[in-house]
C-alpha cells in the first residue's frame, strides 16, 4: 500500500485522486475569514509534505550537487573547518553545515536526510513568504499567491528542482529577510528588526555568494526606509547586523588559518567562474530557460500574465517601491546569468520575487474584476501549473525521481564493494573526476578539499592552484584508496573523458610512487596505497 501511495507514476489513479482532493481543499482556502493562518499554513505544509514523499523516500542521487554537499557535511562531521577539510567551490559553507541537522534527525548522511532538510527549508520559505506578502498587501491575495508557489514546489518532478540544491538555503534567507523588511516598512521603531535584517543578509553569501547582489538590494531598501523616517539608529542596526556576523566569520577563518583559501578559492574562484562564456550566450541561455524549463515556465508565464493585467496599478506605487521592485527583479536575473553555467535550479532565485509581485498583482486584479471572474481565471492557472507534472511524468525519457523504484537504502556497486574491502571505517577516500555519489555510497569522508577534480583540469587562472592543493591534500591525508572515475559511466559528463589524473604531472607522479593499481571496475580505475596493498596481499612481509 505504501508503494501505491508513493510511486505516483506507477499509480496514476492514486495520484489523480490525491491531487483532486488537494485542489478541492486549496479552492476553499480563498475565503480569508474562515481559516486562521495556522490552519491555512498547516494545510499547505501537509500538501507539500505528502506530494514530496516520492523524493524523500528515493534514497538515490538525483543531482551531483546534492552528493557533493552531503559528502562535505559528512567530512565536516569529522573535521568541521571549512576550506581546510572541505571546499564547496561555488557553494558556501552553510549549505553543508545545515545538512548536519539531517544527520541528527535521521542518524545518517544520505539522500533522504539531505532532502528532509531541504523540505524543512522549503516549508520555512513558504511561511516566510506568506507572512511577508500578508504584511505588504492583504491576507486573501497572499494566500492566492502562495498557493501558486506551493504548486510549483509540490507538483514538481523535474530533477533540477527536487534535489537538495545549493539555492534552497539562500532562497529561505532572502524570504526571511523580506519578512523582517516588512516590519521596517510598516514603521516599527524597534531597531532589533534592523539588526535581524542585517544578520540575515550577511548570512546569504555564506550560503551562496551568488545571492550577494540580491541581499544588497534588500539591505539598501531597508536603509532607505529607515533614512526616510530619519531613524538613524535603525540604519546603524542594519550595518551592525551585517558587520557582526561578517567579523565573526572572517575572524574564525583567520584563527583556523584558512582566510587565504577563502579569498582565493571562494572569492576569486567565483569571480572567474564562467569567464569563458560570452554575455550574448548568457542572455540567450537565460531566455531559453525561461521559455523551456517545466514547470518554472508555467509559473513564470502565469506571473507575467498577472503582471500585465495589473500593470497600471504598479505605476501608482510609490517611486521608491517601484525602483526597489525593478532593481530586485533585474538583480535576480543577473545572479542567474552571471555564472555562465545554466543549471535549471538557478531559477529558484526567482521564487521570492515572483511570489511577492504575484501577491500585489492578484490584489489589484481582485479590485478590478468580479470575484467570480477572478476565481475562474485563477482555477485555470492552478490547472495549468499543477498539470505540468503530467507532461513530464508521461514522457518516455523522463528522469523524474518518482519514476524510479522505491529505495530506502543507499545503492552499492562493485567499485564500492572493492573500496570497502581495502579501507576501514572513518578513513578518507579520494576520487578523481566528478563522481561525488561515490563518497555517499561508500559513506566515507573526502580526503581532498574539493571532492571533484574538474577545476584541476579546466583551463582557468586558478588551475595550478587547484592542482597544487589537490596534491597537498593527498600528501597530508594519505587516503588508502584513490579512484579515477574519468571515462566511467559514473563520471559527470562535464568532465571530459581525456581529463585523467595522468594529465596532471604532479598528481600522476605521486600516484605512481605511492599507490598500486588494483583493477578497473565499471570503467573506474582503483588504486590502493602500497602499504595497505602489501599488508592485505602479503601479510607476512
Amino acid at each position: 500500500m505504501l508503494n501505491d501511495l508513493v510511486l505516483f507514476d506507477k499509480n496514476f489513479v492514486y495520484f489523480f485522486i490525491l491531487s483532486a482532493f488537494f485542489l478541492l481543499i486549496l479552492s476553499q482556502l480563498r475565503v480569508n475569514d474562515n481559516y486562521s493562518d495556522a490552519t491555512f499554513l498547516g494545510i499547505i505544509i501537509s500538501i507539500l509534505t505528502a506530494l514530496r514523499l516520492p523524493v524523500l523516500l528515493y534514497n538515490k542521487e538525483i543531482n551531483v550537487d546534492e552528493s557533493q554537499m552531503i559528502t562535505q557535511a559528512m567530512t565536516l562531521w569529522k573535521d568541521p573547518v571549512f576550506w581546510q577539510s572541505v571546499d564547496g567551490t561555488t557553494s558556501g559553507p552553510l549549505n553543508s553545515y545545515v545538512l548536519i541537522f539531517g544527520k541528527l534527525l535521521t542518524g545518517s548522511f544520505d539522500y533522504t536526510s539531505g532532502r528532509l532538510v531541504g523540505l524543512l527549508l522549503i516549508i520555512l520559505t513558504l511561511v516566510m513568504l506568506y507572512k511577508a506578502a500578508q504584511s505588504y498587501f492583504n491576507t486573501q491575495s497572499a494566500r492566492f499567491s502562495l498557493i501558486l508557489t506551493l504548486l510549483f514546489y509540490a507538483y514538481n518532478q523535474t530533477p533540477d528542482f527536487i534535489h537538495y540544491s545549493s539555492e534552497i538555503l539562500s532562497v529561505f534567507l532572502v524570504s526571511a529577510s523580506l519578512w523582517v523588511l516588512s516590519f521596517i516598512r510598516k514603521g516599527s521603531r524597534n531597531v532589533a528588526f534592523g539588526f535581524a535584517l542585517g544578520l540575515l543578509l550577511s548570512l546569504t553569501p555564506w550560503a551562496k555568494i551568488q545571492t550577494l547582489p540580491v541581499a544588497g538590494i534588500l539591505g539598501l531598501y531597508g536603509l532607505y526606509l529607515y533614512f526616510q523616517r530619519k531613524n538613524y539608529p535603525g540604519m546603524l542596526a542594519i550595518l551592525s547586523g551585517v558587520l557582526s556576523f561578517s567579523a565573526l566569520a572572517l575572524g574564525s577563518l583567520a584563527y583556523y588559518q584558512v582566510l587565504d583559501d577563502f579569498l582565493l578559492y571562494y572569492i576569486q574562484g567565483n569571480l572567474v567562474y564562467g569567464h569563458e562564456v560570452s554575455n550574448y550566450k548568457k542572455i540567450f541561455s537565460f531566455v531559453a530557460m525561461l521559455l523551456k524549463v517545466v514547470p518554472f515556465r508555467e509559473l513564470f508565464m502565469i506571473s507575467l500574465s498577472l503582471l500585465l493585467f495589473s500593470i497600471k496599478s504598479y505605476l501608482r506605487l510609490p517611486k521608491a517601491l517601484i525602483f526597489f521592485l525593478i532593481t530586485w527583479g533585474i538583480t535576480t536575473a543577473y545572479v542567474i546569468i552571471k555564472p555562465g553555467m545554466f543549471f535549471h535550479h538557478y531559477l529558484l532565485y526567482f521564487i521570492p520575487f515572483l511570489t511577492f509581485i504575484n501577491t500585489f498583482s492578484i490584489q489589484e486584479i481582485q479590485r478590478r474584476y468580479t470575484i467570480q471572474s477572478f476565481q475562474y481565471a485563477y482555477a485555470f492557472s492552478l490547472i495549468v501549473l499543477g498539470s505540468s507534472v503530467w507532461q513530464l511524468a508521461l514522457r518516455r525519457d523522463s528522469k523524474a525521481a518518482a519514476k524510479a523504484e522505491l529505495a530506502y537504502d543507499l545503492p552499492e556497486n562493485r567499485v564500492i564493494t572493492t573500496v570497502h574491502r581495502y579501507s576501514s571505517p572513518g578513513e578518507g577516500l579520494a576520487i578523481w573526476g566528478w563522481w561525488t555519489g561515490g563518497y555517499v555510497m561508500a559513506q566515507m569522508p573526502q580526503a581532498v578539499a574539493e571532492n571533484h577534480s574538474v577545476r584541476c583540469t579546466t583551463d582557468s587562472p586558478l588551475m595550478e592552484d587547484y592542482q597544487k592543493r589537490y596534491l597537498d591534500n593527498l600528501q597530508t591525508n594519505q587516503p588508502v584508496v584513490f579512484l579515477d572515475a574519468v571515462g566511467s559511466k559514473y563520471n559527470f559528463p562535464l568532465v571530459h573523458t581525456s581529463a585523467l589524473h595522468e594529465t596532471v604531472p604532479m598528481i600522476r607522479e605521486y600516484i605512481r610512487r605511492k599507490y598500486q593499481f588494483l583493477s578497473k571496475v565499471d570503467g573506474v580505475r582503483i588504486y590502493i596505497r602500497k602499504d595497505r596493498f602489501r599488508d592485505i596481499h602479503n601479510p607476512y612481509f
